[in-house]
């Protein structure tokens, strides 16, 4: 029998192991192939083999060639090592569809309790190691990675566009810089895909993590993922409470004010929040926000009981 031959389970011991020798020459050029380590390779092999013994009628009209490919792409999500369905297919010269017929097929005889399809998640770790990034942004992308999931917003999306994706949107909150063009890099794909996806992300998170419709409770929402003083809390949620007492209608629009009261009050403290940080998690124009701080400029100005700046600023 030779790769390319379809195949049902072999019966004779001896059939067997010629069956599981054809299939490790296989699982070892994938992995080398793709400079999977050691364990992830082992663990392909030991998958091979129990469904030999297991004798579930998942070989049947299979080639040696794709179920050893994807023993190794199933191994590879067991042992949390990211690769793209596209990697195996070039290296296995296995198709993507019939990589993951295969694998569904592995998973389902094994009851392996995974998702034989592409886990965002290692790229995520592993892109986000690349990068240096803080370990706060990692799992804030890993987090818009599963809300968006449960949008259902990801399905058939590049592992690797989307999970940059994330990666630049949580920086994008915690006004982390990180550019379009080194997540692109490290991603091996183009910034447009970083932007598309990162759109239908934005879009998917705002109605699953709506804005408060408070302006107090506004600040704290940006809060959760902005690192700032506790004194900036405090400064923007009095200079709310005093362009309110001048009159404003700050419930309007308590998006924007929000975001304005937080701008005011990290400049104050001489660390402004950049301005990307505020407009986009509430899809607002940088004017609109500019507007609001100078309104709450013109009320500090008028204030006496509110100083223009804050007493320790340093």
């Amino acid at each position: 029998m030779t790769e390319s031959d379809d195949q049902d389970a072999p019966r004779s011991p001896r059939a067997r192991e010629e069956n599981v020798e054809a299939a490790t020459a296989v699982i070892e050029r994938v992995g080398e192939g793709l400079s999977l380590p050691r364990r992830t390779i082992d663990t392909a092999t030991a998958l091979y083999r129990q469904l030999l013994r297991d004798d579930n009628g998942v070989f049947g009209g299979r080639t040696i060639e794709s179920m050893a490919a994807a023993a190794v792409y199933v191994a590879a999500k067991v042992t949390r090592e990211p690769r793209n369905v596209s990697d195996f297919e070039a290296a296995a010269d296995v198709s993507e569809t019939e990589l993951l017929r295969c694998s569904k097929e592995i998973v389902a005889a094994l009851d392996l309790g995974i998702d034989p399809f592409v886990d965002v998640g290692p790229f995520v770790e592993r892109y986000g190691q690349a990068l240096d990034l803080p370990t706060s942004i990692v799992d804030r992308a890993t987090e818009i990675v599963e809300v968006c999931e449960g949008a259902g917003t990801a399905s058939g999306k590049n592992p690797r566009g989307w999970a940059a994706a994330a990666l630049y949107c949580a920086a994008v909150e915690s006004d982390h810089r990180v550019t379009q063009e080194e997540l692109a890099a490290v991603a091996d794909v183009t910034t447009l895909t970083i932007r598309n996806r990162y759109q239908e992300q934005r879009d998917a998170l705002r109605e699953r993590e709506p804005v408060p419709t408070d302006p107090y409770a506004v600040v704290d929402w940006y809060l959760q993922r902005l690192s700032v003083a506790t004194r900036v809390r405090s400064r923007a949620r009095d200079l709310l409470a005093c362009v309110s007492g001048a009159g404003a209608a700050i419930e309007d629009g308590a998006d924007r004010w929000g975001a304005a009261a937080l701008r005011r009050a990290s400049v104050d403290y001489g660390d402004p929040i950049g301005m990307k940080a505020l407009k986009k998690p509430i899809d607002a124009e940088a004017c609109q926000i500019k507007t609001r701080v100078q309104e709450i400029r013109e009320a500090l100005r008028s204030s006496d009981d509110y100083p223009y700046l804050p007493p320790h600023r340093s």
